[in-house]
């Protein structure tokens, strides 16, 4: 990432922190909740979004994501074509930073 980031923005300082946090439930309308819905909330998934439900006015019926600890309200389907949720994620404490 950083060398990604080094490339894109030279020698500008340019950096993000690590945290620990605790996720409210999912919100209603967002793939997370779909997700939960379905019994998925616990596995690593990826999710075709190209043919999702719509409602009779074509309106996407999966209207949020989260983005790490905060949530995008959006019409998925028409920001995304899959997303591949990971439902946890743990820092290797041997990498220092």
């Amino acid at each position: 990432m950083g060398q990604h980031l080094q490339r894109m923005f030279g020698q500008d300082s340019v950096g993000f922190t690590l945290s620990e946090a605790r996720l409210e439930p999912a919100e209603p309308g967002s793939l997370e909740a779909a997700l939960t819905d379905a019994g998925l909330a616990d596995r690593i998934t990826l999710t075709d979004l190209r043919h999702t439900p719509r409602d009779a006015q074509g309106t996407p019926l999966l209207n949020g994501i989260r983005f790490q600890s905060s949530h995008l309200t959006t019409p998925v389907p028409e920001a995304f074509e899959a997303v591949i949720a990971i439902p946890t994620v743990t820092r290797d404490r041997t990498v220092r930073f």
